[in-house]
């Protein structure tokens, strides 16, 4: 299959290797969840990007899943698919140069192509839905472009959760390699290299690598120009928790070794008291959703959205052998 007027000819629907997070199975009884997902075309300026969807409640509060760099929606699927069993409509969003949709992997011109994608993103999904809440659930890259859009667009959703938000990074880059991309991203922006983020540092589950690693609709690319945005707007967001307006989850790994939690800790304090409910897990990596424990954080945070955005009518409830979520913040 070919995305629409693109270069670029992804993989067979089939041979999509998504791992752990493509996992049917519900927590209680073991049954496969029926909830498939519809996939969808939309264009931006530059071409055309893939989302999907889950669940079909026209009434129901709706999450939208951004990923991080190099990932794609695929690989949230069970996230989607445990949403829409709760009674969430989902949808998630494959980024310019990411996953099926078209542009250079690893490349944007500026951080306004990221807006721009979620702007119409969000606009098609209420031309489709209608109006109803809405919470955007983002990891890593894709929770700084999540916040940087709710930030801009007040009123427009109603509660965040943010996955290892990269305020500050455990991995710091070189100093001679932020010069070096200054002066490569001034005269070849879109030389992309290895972003030098192996999959051991993601999660403890070997399954999850394994698949990670020979999904074909992963990379493992960044180029000068967004490694310079990434540098710029990290910085720029990481000084705005103040003037966050909206009930917000950040999550977070104690041990992960790509966002400090100490940065993301220090951010969640520097917002206005009650609006940030801050969780870390102890000995945990940066896709906290995708450790061995994932399933019942995944529950945790199913939980934070049904008090923050209303239970859905027709929802399935918790399963019972979930642990409760305990909430605090710091």
């Amino acid at each position: 299959m070919r995305a629409p007027g693109s270069g670029f000819s992804p993989p067979p629907e089939d041979s999509c290797i998504v791992g752990p997070c493509a996992d049917t199975r519900r927590y209680r009884g073991g049954d496969l969840l029926e909830t498939t997902s519809r996939d969808t075309w939309f264009e931006v300026p530059g071409g055309q990007l893939f989302a999907r969807a889950w669940g079909d409640d026209a009434s129901a509060p709706a999450v939208g899943i951004i990923h991080g760099l190099g990932d794609h929606s695929g690989r949230w699927e069970r996230v989607g698919r445990t949403l829409a069993a709760r009674g969430f409509a989902a949808c998630a969003l494959d980024l310019p140069g990411h996953g099926r949709s078209e542009g250079k992997r690893g490349h944007l011109r500026s951080w306004d192509d990221y807006r721009v994608a979620v702007t119409r993103w969000m606009e098609m999904l209420r031309e489709q839905e209608g109006e109803r809440r809405w919470a955007l659930l983002a990891h890593s890259m894709g929770a700084l472009v999540a916040l940087d859009w709710a930030l801009r667009n007040p009123g427009s959703i109603d509660a965040l959760v943010l996955s290892a938000p990269p305020f500050e990074l455990s991995l710091r880059p070189a100093a001679l390699k932020v010069h070096a991309a200054r002066l490569i991203g001034l005269l070849w922006p879109a030389f992309t290299q290895g972003n030098q983020i192996p999959p051991s540092l993601l999660t403890h589950d070997p399954e999850v690598i394994r698949a990670h690693r020979a999904d074909p609709y992963v990379h493992f690319r960044i180029s000068a120009r967004l490694f310079l945005e990434l540098q710029s707007i990290r910085r720029s967001l990481a000084k705005a928790a103040g003037t966050l307006s909206i009930p917000t989850l950040l999550i977070q790994g104690q041990a992960d070794p790509v966002t400090s939690c100490v940065g993301s800790a220090l951010w969640a304090r520097a917002a206005k008291p009650g609006r940030v409910t801050y969780r870390e897990y102890p000995g945990l990596f940066h896709e906290v959703l995708n450790e061995p424990e994932g399933p019942a954080i995944l529950e945790e945070v199913v939980a934070w959205l049904e008090r923050t955005l209303g239970r859905p009518r027709h929802g399935e409830p918790a399963p019972s052998n979930t642990p409760t979520a305990s909430f605090h913040p710091r």
